[in-house]
């Protein structure tokens, strides 16, 4: 086996656990978001946003109704962000509308 095969297995498999654990350890099936973490309620739209773009999870039933969380949050100028309702988080925005278009396409 290659030094290249041999990372990307130890990738794959690393990927793999994360995975499991972010989808059995944060996910909220009540509210339809992922946790920030284990200790709080928090639910960041980046890290839902990155969750979803990133492709730790793969379940469209899921992932559509991170979008709909999402999308319940935006004002004219985008979503408000979870930590701050005063503020807007623009870069958000733009990768939940990129996701979003391509669910619809």
């Amino acid at each position: 086996m290659r030094d290249s095969d041999a990372v990307r297995d130890i990738y794959t498999s690393n990927r793999a656990t994360i995975q499991t654990a972010v989808n059995e350890l944060l996910w909220d099936e009540e509210t339809g978001w992922f946790n920030d973490n284990t200790e709080t309620e928090l639910k960041p739209q980046d890290g839902n946003v990155w969750a979803i773009l990133s492709g730790l999870i793969n379940d469209e039933s899921r992932i559509t109704r991170i979008l709909d969380n999402l999308q319940s949050r935006w004002t004219q100028w985008g979503p408000t962000s979870v930590e701050a309702s005063h503020l807007h988080t623009i870069i958000i925005s733009l990768a939940s509308v990129n996701r979003f278009h391509r669910l619809v396409m």
